[in-house]
């Protein structure tokens, strides 16, 4: 019986070896994650600014889902290809969030399967940003790893993350896919939204998917999974009750009278989080 041999995923060694070589920064300061899709790095770029130089992985679950599409097509491409897929996905992303006004890091540019961006530091990280401070600089916390009630009323920033959901419906047309607590960062009292890859524009004309864009009713879907995850964080962590179905309405004012009306009759269901 042949035993079927495993895919061999990049190391950190190699990971560091291609930041290194691609010769994009002065230095490596250290990796800070290692996510389902990618690695994550600190870096100084060559004009000595902090950034993050994030390294999509050849076999993560998200190549697995681009091969698939690859096979329908019958294209035939190397690990390394589709890992540069993925970085181009969210390149882009980051490009038309940050020029419609999302509070996305900064993208930077693209080399290979690196996507370099902004480092969304701590705000006393910042005003730090010299090269006698750099061991101490740190990373804005996700979302998930603050505690809110030190900081305040928790309801002040479900309604900052409404806002910033809404805004990227509304405003520059896309669904983000994965809004939840861990993407998004709390730097100072500001969030910022990150890992977009998946994110995608929706057609505000017609009940049709282009190569650019998807079809509205699909983007409504992922709009209501998305609003449901970050409530569900707020109910689970701060025990705050809220019905999807009050936040809803404010999605749909958006949209021209007609997908209004569309998306209000594929609601079947109400999602009460902590009711019965």
């Amino acid at each position: 019986m042949i035993k079927k041999v495993m895919p061999k995923e990049l190391t950190s060694k190699e990971v560091m070896r291609l930041i290194i070589d691609c010769g994009l920064f002065e230095r490596v300061i250290s990796i800070i994650g290692h996510g389902k899709e990618a690695s994550i790095v600190l870096a100084q770029s060559m004009t000595d600014e902090i950034v993050v130089a994030k390294v999509f992985r050849h076999f993560s679950p998200i190549i697995q889902q681009l091969k698939k599409v690859a096979r329908k097509r019958k294209d035939k491409l190397k690990p390394s290809e589709f890992a540069e897929m993925a970085a181009k996905q969210e390149f882009n992303a980051l490009r038309m969030m940050h020029a419609g006004g999302v509070p996305v890091p900064r993208p930077i540019e693209r080399h290979g399967v690196i996507v370099v961006m902004e480092a969304i530091l701590e705000p006393f990280s910042i005003e730090l940003n010299t090269k006698l401070y750099q061991n101490t600089l740190r990373v804005a916390p996700q979302l998930s790893q603050v505690d809110l009630l030190q900081l305040g009323d928790p309801l002040d920033y479900l309604e900052m993350a409404l806002d910033l959901l809404y805004h990227l419906f509304a405003t520059t047309r896309m669904v983000h896919g994965d809004f939840s607590a861990q993407n998004l960062l709390m730097q100072g009292d500001r969030l910022r939204v990150i890992d977009v890859r998946q994110a995608n524009r929706y057609n505000i004309k017609t009940f049709t998917t282009t190569p650019v864009r998807m079809r509205v009713d699909h983007a409504w879907h992922i709009l209501k999974t998305d609003v449901k995850t970050i409530l569900s964080h707020f109910q689970k962590k701060y025990r705050m009750t809220l019905d999807i179905e009050d936040v809803l309405p404010v999605f749909r004012s958006c949209l021209p009278k007609h997908l209004q009306a569309h998306c209000e009759s594929v609601e079947n269901t109400k999602f009460r989080i902590g009711g019965n």
